[in-house]
């Protein structure tokens, strides 16, 4: 899972037992986190999948999900919200790979256009932040569909440029979008989910609403 100051988070929210218990499972999820050797494999093998990707070679990384995805499986279980994002990752990535060379440089070209943003972010420079931010938003709609977690945290970065120039109610409105891709690929009870909530929350909370 990628990590970000208006992306997605690495840390894993608990649910009350109530909840917990609803969904059928012995444990909380927050209580189903890898350790140890587990932990440190499922970094190095996201360190991979993400080295792959950002060089194009979209089917070589989906050796590396598929063997990320199976430790989740065997380890935290089938139901489980981060083996759910490795399942959705790999599905992605054979995606991407089925697609004409045009189009994998085209989203290689989206995840640069975010750091560069982001670069321009951690100068204060907001304004020029947008319009690659744009760019990759548009590519993944393009590419991956409105439905996809990816589009998602396009929109979610986005929104944070609108929030640091102040406009409050674009900002409002990309993460009101954000959140129902979230609702509807990640669903209610996902972290990213909650963020999107919070988001949506604080900016609503400074338009007075």
């Amino acid at each position: 899972m990628t990590t970000g100051r208006h992306g997605q988070v690495s840390v894993a929210l608990g649910l009350l037992p109530s909840v917990a218990a609803a969904l059928g499972a012995d444990e909380a999820p927050w209580q189903r986190l890898l350790g140890g050797e587990d932990a440190t494999r499922a970094k190095e093998l996201q360190q991979q999948i993400n080295t792959l990707q950002s060089t194009g070679q979209f089917g070589e990384a989906a050796k590396p999900a598929e063997e990320l995805l199976a430790l989740r499986e065997r380890r935290q279980g089938a139901g489980h919200w981060q083996t759910a994002d490795a399942r959705r990752e790999l599905k992605t990535l054979r995606k991407v790979a089925a697609l004409p060379e045009a189009a994998r440089r085209d989203i290689v070209a989206a995840g640069k256009f975010q750091e560069e943003a982001l670069a321009l972010e951690g100068k204060n420079r907001h304004v020029e932040a947008e319009g690659p931010l744009r760019k990759a938003l548009a590519i993944h709609r393009k590419y991956l569909g409105e439905q996809h977690a990816r589009t998602a945290l396009s929109l979610n970065y986005l929104a944070g440029d609108m929030y640091f120039r102040c406009k409050y109610a674009d900002a409002a409105a990309l993460h009101r979008q954000a959140l129902e891709v979230r609702r509807k690929v990640l669903g209610e009870l996902h972290p990213d989910t909650a963020w999107s909530l919070h988001y949506l929350a604080g900016n609503l909370m400074l338009l007075g609403r």
